[in-house]
């Protein structure tokens, strides 16, 4: 019986996302609509380092770049859309980041539902928590990545 089979790889990830709320608040924009901040239907675009160490004068491995939606109208809690995207030794390569984050948790994990680059095909989890505060003005989310994927050449028509 003939079939395909695709091989599948995996990754397996320790990495940090780096938040500036200092007067040099530059990852973060926000839309807010409503002046009772954080509401229903606040909109914030981020462009977060994603960094090897929890410091800000660390070695960064790339973006973390996305929405994040308000969309609860009972509870705090984020819609995010985000795409991990690196610049170390996969450079050129992405992940993208589904899910719902709950306010208040200590731990939270949204899905990877998709790649590109080394990481076509992608499905996984990101896990994630926030560690201390060691920098003012400087929040650090822990990132633990865990991904299979299938790498697929380029189609030749596109060469």
């Amino acid at each position: 019986m003939a079939g395909v089979f695709l091989a599948m790889k995996e990754i397996t990830m320790l990495a940090f996302m780096l938040y500036n709320y200092g007067a040099n608040k530059t990852h973060v924009w926000s839309a807010t609509p409503n002046p009772n901040y954080p509401r229903f239907g606040q909109l914030i675009v981020e462009d977060l380092p994603l960094m090897k160490t929890p410091s800000s004068s660390g070695t960064q491995l790339g973006y973390v770049r996305g929405l994040d939606i308000q969309p609860n109208r009972k509870a705090i809690s984020w819609q995010i859309y985000h795409n991990i995207i690196f610049k170390d030794q996969h450079e050129g390569s992405s992940l993208l980041m589904v899910g719902e984050l709950p306010y208040t948790a200590n731990w939270s994990q949204v899905a990877i539902v998709g790649g590109t680059g080394e990481f076509t095909m992608a499905q996984g989890v990101v896990y994630g928590r926030k560690i201390k505060e060691d920098e003012p003005n400087i929040e650090m989310i822990e990132l633990y990545i865990h991904a299979y994927y299938t790498t697929m050449d380029m189609p030749a028509m596109l060469n």
